[in-house]
């Protein structure tokens, strides 16, 4: 323990372990990186309300498949389970199981939904809307 006293050694395991999308970060290497770490920091509880949000809608989501599908009466279709999710950088994408759909029996689909966060919507509104393209 040669160079450093008692103080360092508990200042030192007392360092705060931050969150990241993608493993965690201290504050002293928070502090240390040239980019804007603020933001970083704010992605895990983004991406946790986000889908707590998705969630809460799973219903709406499932009316507008089935309507994207043409579903008709008796074909349903199920939201994935939260455990079944997989998100990237941008996107989160949610399986959705079909039932009773006469066109393709026992199909899986997949809804992919931009993660706002990611994508700037709160700082630019609008950003993440589908934006229709013309034609060749």
């Amino acid at each position: 323990m040669e160079g450093k006293s008692i103080t360092d050694e508990v200042s030192a395991s007392k360092i705060p372990i931050l969150p990241l999308l993608q493993g965690t970060t201290t504050l002293t290497e928070a502090l240390e990186e040239e980019e804007n770490m603020h933001v970083r920091l704010r992605y895990p509880t983004q991406r946790a309300d986000f889908f707590l949000w998705v969630y809460q809608h799973r219903k709406d989501f499932e009316a507008i498949v089935s309507y994207h599908l043409g579903l008709d009466n008796g074909e349903t279709c199920r939201f994935g389970d939260p455990k079944e999710w997989k998100h990237g950088s941008f996107n989160l994408c949610v399986p959705i199981q079909t039932h009773n759909w006469r066109k393709h029996p026992g199909k899986r689909v997949m809804l992919r939904i931009p993660l706002p966060y990611k994508v700037g919507e709160s700082t630019y509104p609008g950003n993440a809307d589908e934006k229709p393209c013309k034609p060749d």
